[in-house]
């Protein structure tokens, strides 16, 4: 869920939208807590005055929507939230309302301890811990390139790109749940994104939704066997599927309308936020898509 540039997409279809309404709350980007008892979220808010307020924040919340509580300042816009290894701290992009640059930082869950990973020009988000706890891959755009996929430690050091190709861009990065994987989406202007996979070092990248239909926001099952993402391949809806990691037994979730489908570390669940814009909700279903309810306030 989404990235930065994702965020800007979605915000200029929004604004066009926001002035029939006062205030409108838009989620996105969330994903468990590593025991599975909290999501963390992206809560964006746009208020139709002159001038427009436009602002993003983290959350966290239990994972049946309840004690809700915002972990970051008011000062810079916060977004695509991930959590460490253990727990005790996320990660996220950021950046002033004013700047063309992001960075990527981390907080503790309680708010405090707030830091800088990253400080060179460009705009930094999506980022993924791998399951090790030791790095960092993440979208990294630099002025008049598209966006490529970077690592780094979760220090900040050994920063490195995993690709290069600047005619197309390449956008959420996650890790395999063994580490040696990182499955991504391709973006070449054509309105048929693509879901790929690649080692953990950048090579023997696959495509995996052979040019069929519109394919994003890819993720993991727990064992690392299948790969949920979002497809418009069945209509103009976007729904969430399921297909094996080599790409074969693509299967649809049919209750499940929405994007940035995550499951729980024990499989048993999945988030995933729903909705139109100007308003969209934090869902979580059973592992199979049924019972959803809405958990966002």
């Amino acid at each position: 869920m989404k990235t930065f540039n994702t965020i800007l997409i979605f915000l200029a279809t929004f604004i066009s939208v926001a002035a029939q309404a006062s205030t409108s709350i838009m989620y996105q980007s969330v994903s468990w807590s590593p025991d599975g008892k909290y999501l963390s979220y992206t809560r964006m808010e746009i208020t139709n005055s002159q001038p427009r307020k436009i602002s993003t924040d983290v959350y966290v919340m239990n994972a049946d929507g309840t004690a809700v509580k915002k972990v970051t300042g008011d000062g810079i816009n916060e977004f695509g939230p991930v959590w460490s290894k253990d727990g005790k701290r996320l990660y996220f992009g950021a950046s002033a309302p004013d700047s063309r640059d992001a960075q990527i930082y981390f907080v503790g869950t309680d708010g405090q301890g707030l830091m800088q990973l990253t400080s060179d020009a460009g705009r930094k988000g999506s980022p993924a811990i791998s399951p090790d706890g030791k790095w960092i891959t993440y979208n990294l755009t630099l002025v008049e390139r598209k966006p490529q996929i970077a690592v780094m430690r979760t220090d900040g050091s050994d920063q490195k790109t995993l690709t290069s190709d600047t005619a197309i861009a390449f956008y959420s990065p996650v890790w395999s749940p063994n580490g040696k994987k990182i499955v991504y989406y391709v973006e070449k202007g054509d309105g048929k994104d693509q879901i790929w996979v690649m080692n953990a070092d950048g090579s023997d990248k696959k495509l995996l939704t052979n040019n069929i239909a519109h394919n994003f926001f890819p993720s993991w099952s727990p064992d690392g066997k299948r790969i949920i993402f979002t497809s418009k391949r069945d209509g103009a809806e976007e729904t969430t599927y399921s297909m094996k990691a080599d790409g074969s037994d693509v299967k649809p979730f049919p209750g499940v309308q929405g994007f940035t489908a995550r499951y729980s570390p024990d499989g048993k669940q999945m988030a995933y936020i729903a909705g139109k814009f100007p308003e969209t909700s934090i869902m979580v279903a059973r592992a199979d898509g049924t019972g959803a309810r809405k958990v966002s306030p």
